[in-house]
């Protein structure tokens, strides 16, 4: 075993065990660099304090931080990642039958869960920077918790930090007690360079880095540089500008999760000039990178959210709030004095949060309801939250996922149906699920997992959803989904590709709720067709509301799934515009097949001024749009008397009258 590096968290250790074996739960808050994430998990296995035939599941928020770490750990205990120490996300598996320390991401674990409500494999879970408040992060340990104070008391966890509150922590985990260490850092200069809001990041980042070479200290410009940016796509684009700007200067190096191993261990080892590392906030807490004596912060982040219209989750670009930009910046101070650029003004710093809003206060949560009664929590009333999500976004998941057919009734604790229970065995939002499930029964599936892959990418470009299925070219990232989802399914069942009509059918499952009929008005034929050719046609939604379509793409006749819309707002507008982005045309019949809360059959009496009668009214009504309407005479002769007797007289006199008028003998 190689000689180790002795690292801050180290002479904590032995209390931290002898910690554990005596209590059930533990929290530890330790600086970045201090050496929990690598240190502490390996320990806990060197000292027996789970079973010789289970794990110690490591949870970390991010898969470049899970494997990052577990390569680290397996390096220290001198062996290759896939013995004792493994890594496991989606789409990447490296463990093998000696692994006992398995890191893997957050939503993995709900897979585990859904797989085996007891968890059996483990006999202690390690939940690291928790203070990141992720979704998955909430809900696993709102169930770890009562899984350790019922069925398996045996159970073990310890919760990690870089910054966490633990006043929350410790009332919520009983008996547990809490480490807390400090290490000591250098201070940090904060500057600010504003610049043009519309200008590329990557020129802000080139023209901070020209300005460091000039007027940044002589200690600081022979150390590293940090660059934080959003994501890969802006990683890619600011390696590509700075390798051409400084590339003779500056060892240009990305870091991000698609690299090999072999790149990825060039941003940690030594080199003959400064390196300049192209990051997103996994280097924030989960990774610590020395020799950094300079950061640039662009002040963004990609963070999980969701769409507003179909709930499917998205990654959106977004401030970064106070503590995270605190967080970067002290990554220049880790060995020495250092310097962070900020590429935004000081009054844009002012007006941001002080922390990020847990996710669980802003997600959609039909997938996770789905997740956690599949775990075999029935009732969502018992449910043992961290932090109880709102009510109403609870309320409207568990009727999203009754309309889906996932549970026997819409409220929250509904059993699953056993549909559910195939849809939350598909790691996929529950809409997406239905509709593979659909199309597996309608011999469609190969087209719906190219669809479902496109959705769940954020990617649908055309409003025609259908032609880009024809024409357009999948990622690399949307064919792993296609292999991950399809290996739910049958080999022959993937290969089917069916007809246009069967896939709308199969999309209609998934979306019942997305619903739009064209409005239909008095105009002519003529009229409408022209507006058509260079105007915009309305769409009215099942759920209210209405959208936009633009001429060019004139819906083949009257009823369509809408998959997507974008808001617009000009100025001066009171209110965005919504225009429909991609659709899928749908046969209004298709809707009487739908039994559930959105069809409905209602009927009444009406007074036809021009023919001077009243006739029976009968609708189908699917949501707020009519489906079908009929006249005829009325069944209840009495109230239409009545009516007959008040509209007419109502042409001579005042409504108020009218409406208190009786006539004797008739009434």
């Amino acid at each position: 075993m190689p000689k180790l590096q002795a690292l801050p968290i180290d002479p904590l250790l032995p209390q931290i065990a002898a910690a554990l074996r005596e209590a059930p739960s533990l929290v530890v808050q330790a600086t970045p660099g201090s050496g929990k994430t690598t240190r502490i998990p390996p320990y806990l296995l060197a000292q027996a304090l789970v079973k010789p035939e289970q794990e110690i599941l490591v949870l970390v928020p991010r898969r470049l931080a899970a494997k990052m770490a577990a390569l680290r750990v397996a390096e220290e205990l001198g062996e290759a990642a896939g013995e004792r120490v493994g890594y496991q996300f989606r789409f990447e598996n490296v463990s093998g039958p000696k692994t006992r320390l398995r890191f893997l991401t957050e939503g993995m674990l709900l897979r585990f869960l859904v797989q085996d409500p007891r968890l059996e494999r483990a006999g202690m879970v390690v939940l690291d920077e928790f203070h990141e408040r992720h979704l998955h992060s909430d809900v696993a340990l709102g169930y770890l918790r009562s899984l350790q104070q019922g069925a398996r008391p045996d159970l073990k966890l310890l919760v990690m930090s870089a910054t966490l509150q633990v006043e929350g922590l410790v009332p919520f985990l009983p008996g547990s007690r809490v480490f807390q260490l400090e290490a000591p850092a250098f201070p940090v200069a904060v500057e600010y360079l504003p610049s043009d809001p519309k200008k590329p990041v990557e020129a802000k980042v080139r023209e901070a880095l020209a300005y460091a070479k000039g007027q940044a200290p002589p200690e600081i410009r022979r150390g590293d540089v940090l660059v934080f940016l959003p994501g890969m796509a802006e990683i890619l684009r600011c390696a590509d500008a700075l390798e051409r700007a400084f590339g003779a200067e500056f060892l240009i190096l990305p870091l991000h999760g698609e690299l090999p191993k072999e790149a990825q261990a060039k941003v940690f080892a030594k080199a003959d000039r400064p390196k300049v590392i192209l990051a997103t906030n996994v280097a924030e807490t989960s990774l610590t990178i020395e020799g950094v004596t300079l950061v640039i912060d662009s002040g963004l982040q990609r963070q999980a959210s969701y769409s507003w219209w179909s709930g499917i989750p998205a990654l959106k670009t977004r401030p970064t709030s106070k503590a995270s930009g605190i967080q970067r910046a002290g990554r220049a101070g880790r060995t020495a004095p250092g310097l962070c650029y900020r590429l935004y003004s000081a009054a844009d710093w002012e007006a941001r949060l002080a922390f990020e809003t847990p996710e669980i206060r802003r997600s959609d949560l039909a997938q996770t309801l789905l997740e956690i009664k599949a775990m075999g929590t029935q009732r969502l009333s018992d449910f043992g939250w961290f932090e109880a999500p709102p009510e109403g976004a609870l309320q409207a998941s568990a009727a999203l996922l009754h309309q889906l057919g996932a549970t026997e009734t819409p409220d929250l604790d509904a059993a699953l149906s056993r549909l559910g229970r195939r849809m939350a065995a598909i790691p996929i939002h529950p809409r997406l699920a239905r509709f593979l499930l659909e199309a597996e029964r309608r011999d469609c599936l190969g087209a719906a997992l190219r669809l479902a892959a496109l959705i769940s990418e954020d990617a649908l470009e055309e409003v025609d959803v259908f032609h880009q299925l024809e024409t357009g070219r999948l990622t690399e990232p949307q064919r792993r989904l296609i292999v991950l989802w399809g290996g739910h399914f049958s080999k022959a069942a993937v290969q089917a590709r069916g007809r246009e009509e069967e896939l709308a059918y199969a999309l209609l499952t998934g979306f019942p709720d997305r619903v739009a009929r064209r409005r239909l008005d008095s105009a002519s034929a003529e009229k409408q067709r022209a507006m058509e050719r260079g105007g915009e046609v309305e769409l009215v939604f099942c759920n209210g509301g209405a959208g936009l379509l633009r001429g060019e793409a004139a819906l083949e006749g009257e009823w369509c799934v809408v998959l997507d819309v974008q808001e617009k707002q000009h100025a001066g507008q009171a209110r965005p515009k919504v225009h429909v982005s991609a659709l899928a045309p749908i046969q209004p019949e298709w809707l009487f097949d739908w039994q559930g809360s959105l069809l409905a059959e209602e009927r009444e009496l009406v007074w036809d001024e021009r023919l001077g009668r009243v006739f029976q009214v009968s609708r189908i009504r699917y949501g707020q749009l009519v489906i079908s309407e009929s006249r005829e005479a009325p069944e209840d002769g009495a109230a239409a008397e009545r009516l007959f007797l008040k509209s007419a007289l109502s042409l001579e006199l005042e409504g108020s009258a009218a409406e208190s008028l009786e006539v004797p003998g008739l009434l």
